[in-house]
């Protein structure tokens, strides 16, 4: 099922299977300017601070610091050096992001250090969204292509999925972001979590990754998820494969240290 209704708290916890769990960040983490006035509340910023952090992308820019574009007027990367540059996506689709933008309790920041707890936008409202990653499960590589030239209604599936692919087709190295937090009812050792999270991901984004490998093979894209506090980070390798690159511990992030911060006052409020 590509759909589920979501109102005030939501359903924020989705089941992948009996022991596995993905929770859904916070809208502060993905809602860009979710506190108004909030430079930090940007997933672009804390994204860039992270990969700084990365052996892996540091060894790709010859250990030069990525930046953010000085504008992006032109269809700039998010995040740059002089040797490579790749954009960050979130991997989720419109009708989800917006609900959480729209259902999740506001926060106001009066000054630094003193915040309060607002309604949602929309009180006591029921939205119906797109799970994505469930709904790429009926697409195959072509069928992900040939969705391209139709033309579908706002709030259908069919508008996510294709919103998604037209992210697919650009042509840049793309770093996709899930926004979730993954767990398990049972304790693994981290190695296996990671393995098993791996093989799910891998069901969900194989078509995904085999339309890239087809048209963009030039192209580098990445995955990336949130086990543990840490990114785990992985790259589209052939035959839908992902591969484990990196993983970094969150808090290493000043941005995400603070926006956490944030959802920590309010919870205590």
């Amino acid at each position: 099922m590509g759909t589920i209704n979501y109102f005030l708290k939501g359903i924020k916890v989705l089941m992948i299977s009996d022991e596995m769990r993905v929770d859904i960040l916070h809208a502060v983490f993905i809602n860009k300017n979710f506190i108004k006035d909030e430079e930090n509340c940007n997933y672009e910023k804390y994204l860039l601070e992270l990969v700084n952090k990365s052996i892996y992308f540091r060894e790709k820019s010859n250990f030069a610091e990525y930046v953010p574009p000085k504008s992006e007027n032109h269809g700039e990367c998010d995040c740059n050096s002089p040797n490579y540059q790749m954009d960050f996506k979130l991997l989720e689709s419109t009708t989800r992001l917006h609900a959480s933008k729209e259902l999740t309790g506001q926060i106001q920041k009066f000054c630094d250090g003193v915040i309060g707890k607002c309604p949602p936008r929309r009180p006591n409202t029921q939205m119906t969204v797109t799970r994505l990653f469930a709904s790429l499960r009926d697409y195959d590589c072509e069928s992900l292509h040939s969705c391209l030239t139709e033309k579908y209604e706002y709030g259908t599936i069919e508008f996510d999925v294709q919103t998604y692919v037209k992210l697919l087709t650009f042509k840049k190295n793309l770093f996709f972001f899930f926004p979730y937090k993954f767990s398990f009812n049972t304790r693994y050792n981290f190695k296996y979590a990671l393995d098993s999270i791996r093989i799910a991901l891998e069901k969900d984004f194989r078509e995904s990754n085999l339309f890239r490998e087809k048209y963009y093979a030039e192209y580098d894209t990445f995955l990336a998820y949130i086990y543990e506090d840490n990114l785990i980070i992985s790259k589209f390798e052939k035959d839908g494969k992902l591969q484990m690159i990196d993983c970094i511990y969150l808090f290493k992030s000043q941005t995400y240290s603070k926006l956490y911060e944030y959802t920590w006052q309010i919870s205590y409020t």
